[in-house]
């Protein structure tokens, strides 16, 4: 009898283990990407619901401002447009993490800025976002 209950706990401890790496891996990534025509915030209608606590961003192309700077700033809105999360800038293609503490299956949406209209600007930017 205890050689049975040792093997079935031994066997509900693996089932709990593999469900829970499951679900740490249920992160969405997205490709995003998008466009800024001057030095102001662009707000993008789109709502995503996170799967995960943290959002983070990993630029594929950074808007190029000339010379040897390209960056991108984004920050997080809640789903009526209310600025959700302090902005982050990019001057690199690594990832960085946009906010924490975020409930899963919350709304938020997307805001990016700022070009800069200098000698050889542009207003293309794309990314991987996970959340």
């Amino acid at each position: 009898m205890r050689k049975t209950h040792r093997i079935l706990m031994i066997g509900a401890l693996s089932a709990v283990l593999t469900v829970g790496g499951a679900l740490a891996a249920s992160a969405t990534t997205s490709a995003i990407s998008g466009t800024t025509t001057s030095a102001t915030w662009v707000n993008y209608a789109t709502v995503r619901r996170t799967t995960q606590s943290t959002v983070s961003f990993t630029p594929t192309d950074l808007l190029y401002q000339g010379g040897n700077v390209n960056s991108l700033q984004l920050r997080l809105l809640n789903e009526n447009g209310g600025v959700l999360s302090s902005s982050k800038t990019w001057t690199s293609k690594i990832n960085q993490t946009i906010m924490t503490g975020l409930s899963i299956n919350y709304p938020f949406r997307m805001s990016a800025c700022c070009y800069y209209s200098g000698s050889g600007g542009d207003s293309g930017w794309a990314g991987n976002l996970t959340y």
